[in-house]
């Protein structure tokens, strides 16, 4: 039984889809076969952490773990941050919408919130932060 090797694209491509919350963890599995729900949360955790170098390396053990990929080039070291960047950004974006959205419902609804909205916006993680949404709302 050989281990699975991901590429970074892979580990990018289903951090963005958990946080855009569209899909649920089963369904991102399926979707680019994925045997274990613990991998989709490891990167997660990667990523909440502020790892991302680690969704460059290889597996085993990390002699140097910590200090980040080799880059062959500057230009390959800015490109790698620009995408992580990117992410970042539509992530807070997609933080913002929801937390109107949550206004939005909550001012129409006298402070409720649907189930629905609740249990897609419940809890976001940025950086090592973790925002409660609900308590942003009131």
């Amino acid at each position: 039984m050989g281990k699975n090797v991901y590429t970074s694209e892979i580990k990018w491509a289903v951090v963005k889809e958990k946080m855009s919350g569209k899909l649920t963890t089963k369904e991102i599995m399926e979707k680019y076969g994925i045997k274990n729900k613990s991998q989709v949360e490891t990167w997660m955790r990667w990523y909440r952490a502020n790892e991302i170098h680690r969704f460059d390396q290889p597996i085993g053990k990390q002699y140097t773990f910590g200090h980040g990929p080799d880059f062959k080039s500057e230009e390959e070291k800015k490109d790698t941050q620009m995408n992580h960047l990117k992410m970042e950004n539509e992530i807070l974006k997609k933080y913002l919408e929801m937390i109107k959205e949550l206004k939005t419902h909550s001012s129409s609804n006298r402070g409720k919130v649907p189930e629905k909205l609740y249990s897609k916006c419940h809890f976001i993680s940025l950086r090592n932060t973790t925002f409660q949404l609900l308590s942003l709302v009131s």
